[in-house]
């Protein structure tokens, strides 16, 4: 399974798992999986698989035709529009035998709107969350001139102000639709060159009763390194990728060959583990995948368009389904997550909305956050203790009992 991560020196393809040192492989096989984690990396998966594994297959090693299909999607979806909005919605339904955390986690939802005008350098947020069906919190966010203002709806008539934050205009640099295709367009030629063929084997086999072409891809210490190696003198001779990166970051070019270099020069000191990734198809169209590392395991299977399961072993095991609903107003995904040690079954439901557009913001009767009074400080505090949803929340949370919070314990 393939990655790739963005820092502050250089966009790498890592092979997941094995870009960390001893002490830090240690430390996470002691600890349990964070739930909050798991459902971001669930999302990301859904969302992923989704557009891509349902495409249809038609090469001999598949896994190249997924890699394309990946970047395909990529290059497809990147735009230089002068306005982005939409919505985004989170809403969990829990039960099992942490009782408590789910009377408290089901009874909330959370939305955020947003609108960026890249033309005119005008952004507006709107964030909201209920409680037991009441409002908790809504704040408009909104961004204008290299000044930042928040409305505390229901609680203060006024916008407060926030002059000249430093680097708030990063947010208005719109994407430069031909550097990020050339840099996709050069990290796919780099990867499918660094995958030799002799790291696949291709045979046949039956699958829950269904026969599937199975195509494995073995990653060792040693192939790991040299695809790495490849992959990174590849783009080091790559010039449009390294001009297009410079641009994107802001970095200038002998930044960011300095970088490769020493990336290059890093890899002999990592630490890698064999990892086994295996995709199975059934007449050129995705059955599933299979990932494992030693006793570590994480499979995802087809239930039909849109609709998938997985189950993740390792020291515990979660399991779940996760389905994509696409209509012309939105993508609604749902995620189950169960813990198979409590019973605990976790369901996210995320919406995603496109012109999603704010109104614009009348800012005129602002004021500076260091001119608001003590007085007036005060009443926004007393108007928000009143606030009801607030009022659930902690006469709930009061009667909260930590020691037998079973989630936390188990995840």
């Amino acid at each position: 399974m393939f990655t790739i991560y963005l820092n502050d020196d250089i966009i790498i393809m890592y092979l997941e798992w094995i870009d960390m040192d001893e002490t830090k492989k240690t430390n996470l096989k002691s600890k349990k999986i964070n739930i909050g984690i798991l459902i971001i990396i669930l999302v990301v998966i859904a969302g992923s698989i989704g557009v891509i594994f349902y495409k249809v297959l038609n090469n001999k090693n598949n896994f190249r035709l997924l890699i394309d299909d990946v970047f395909d999607y990529l290059e497809a979806n990147i735009t230089s529009n002068d306005h982005l909005n939409g919505e985004v919605s989170f809403k969990i339904n829990g039960t099992g035998s942490s009782t408590e955390v789910f009377q408290l986690l089901n009874k909330a939802d959370f939305s955020i709107s947003y609108d960026i005008d890249y033309g005119n350098k005008l952004a507006n947020y709107n964030i909201k969350s209920n409680y037991d069906n009441d409002n908790l919190f809504d704040i408009n966010l909104y961004i204008s001139n290299n000044d930042f203002y928040f409305y505390l709806n229901n609680l203060y008539d006024k916008y407060i102000k926030y002059d000249n934050i430093d680097d708030i205009e990063k947010i208005f640099q719109n994407i430069k639709e031909d550097d990020y295709k050339i840099l996709i367009s050069s990290i796919r030629n780099s990867l499918n060159k660094a995958l030799k063929e002799e790291y696949f084997t291709t045979s046949k086999d039956v699958l829950e009763g269904r026969k599937v072409v199975k195509t494995t891809l073995e990653l060792t210490k040693e192939n790991c390194q040299e695809i790495e190696r490849n992959f990174i003198e590849l783009l080091s001779k790559d010039e449009d990728f390294v001009n297009s990166y410079a641009s994107l970051s802001g970095k200038d070019i002998q930044e960011i060959r300095n970088s490769l270099n020493e990336a290059y020069d890093n890899i002999d000191s990592k630490i890698y583990e064999d990892v086994r990734v295996i995709l199975y198809t059934n007449r050129m169209q995705f059955v599933g995948l299979e990932v494992m590392k030693g006793e570590e395991e994480l499979t995802i299977f087809s239930e039909g368009k849109d609709s998938y399961r997985y189950n993740y072993n390792f020291e515990y095991s979660y399991s779940g389904k996760i389905t994509i609903n696409k209509t012309e107003e939105a993508v609604i995904t749902k995620i189950s997550i169960e813990n198979s040690t409590n019973g605990d079954v976790i369901e996210l439901t995320v919406t995603n909305k496109d012109n999603a557009i704010i109104e614009p913001l009348d800012t005129s009767n602002s004021i500076n956050y260091d001119e608001i009074s003590e007085e007036e400080l005060r009443t926004i505090m007393d108007t928000f203790s009143t606030n009801k949803a607030l009022n659930q929340f902690i006469e709930d949370f009061g009667t909260f009992d930590f020691n037998n919070v079973n989630l936390g314990k188990d995840i």
